[in-house]
Formats: structure tokens, C-alpha cells, sequence
């Protein structure tokens, strides 16, 4: 609805209500208002890139977790549809990675083919002595991936081996 302060906004956009995405997990309720999902797509819509992409991820993947189908139909028919550019920076890249790496996580994508490719170029375009922090993220997503499909081992070896080098590179431990 847009009333939301500043302390909502970031708990919403850094994922710090993870606690009740688990609860309801736990308890296996589930989530029903369509109505709030709709003001959330919403108002979404006019958000920069980046920002949008970490409510998506953040927000509306959480809430899909834990929906009923008709949320999930409402959830995933948005999220299918972004078409997300890069913009010539990496870390834009890096971004829409791991969107669609997430996606794919939760069952919403499953072109692994594609997202297959986009981790090679990815690791191919990786600039030298830059360190992204998203890159962690990617890990840990192809480490899901993984288990799940075979396809994503070698890859998930890649960008562990990537990150084991610019940790050493850059003295993070």
C-alpha cells in the first residue's frame, strides 16, 4: 500500500523477516491473500533493476515457499515473465544470474541448458581483480542445484574453485 517507513522497507528488502517465512514452513500454514501479492507486484513494477530483483528474491520467492497454488500461479506468472537486461556492468550480470538460479532452485525455471550457459559466461566475464560478494550466492545456489541435477556439479566446482582463488587473492578467509 505504500505506507510502509523506512525500518519496513529495509526488514522487507534484506530478507530480516526470514523468521516468519520459516515458522510458516514449520507449521505449514500458508499464505492466501492475493490481494497483498497484487499490491506488491504493483508496486514493484517501477523499481530500478537491482531493486527489484532482491524484492523479488527477497519477498515474493519467500511468500511463493510458503503460498497456496493460487498465490504460487499469481507469484510465478510474474516472475516467468521479467526479462531482466544487463547493462553492461558484471555485477548486473551477476545479478540476473542468480536470479534465474533461484528461480530454477524453487522449480519456477528449468531450462538448465540455459542457465548452464549463463554460469559459464558468467565465469568466463568474471573481471580480474574484482571480488563481487554475489558471487557467494551463486555458490550456494548451484550447490542446491546440484543435488538436484548433475548438470550443475561441475559448474558448482567451477565457481567454488573461482571463489577459493579471489579469496586468496583478496586475503578474505
Amino acid at each position: 500500500y505504500q505506507k510502509t517507513n523506512y525500518q519496513e522497507e529495509m526488514a522487507l528488502s534484506l530478507n530480516q523477516i526470514s523468521n516468519l517465512y520459516y515458522s510458516c514452513l514449520v507449521l505449514q500454514s500458508k499464505f492466501t491473500s492475493e490481494t497483498i501479492i497484487s499490491h506488491a507486484i504493483q508496486n514493484i513494477d517501477n523499481l530500478e533493476q537491482r531493486e527489484k530483483i532482491s524484492f523479488i528474491q527477497n519477498v515474493l520467492l519467500e511468500l511463493y515457499q510458503i503460498s497456496d497454488k493460487k498465490c504460487q500461479k499469481t507469484i510465478k506468472k510474474y516472475v516467468i515473465k521479467q526479462k531482466f537486461i544487463t547493462s553492461g556492468k558484471f555485477c548486473s550480470f551477476l545479478d540476473v544470474v542468480n536470479y534465474h538460479l533461484h528461480l530454477a532452485v524453487l522449480g519456477i525455471e528449468d531450462d538448465k541448458n540455459s542457465l548452464c550457459r549463463m554460469v559459464e559466461q558468467m565465469l568466463q566475464e568474471y573481471p580480474e581483480k574484482v571480488y563481487y560478494h554475489s558471487i557467494q550466492s551463486t555458490l550456494n545456489l548451484l550447490e542446491i542445484l546440484q543435488k538436484k541435477y548433475s548438470d550443475f556439479s561441475p559448474l558448482y566446482k567451477k565457481v567454488k574453485l573461482k571463489i577459493n582463488k579471489l579469496n586468496k587473492e583478496f586475503g578474505h578467509t
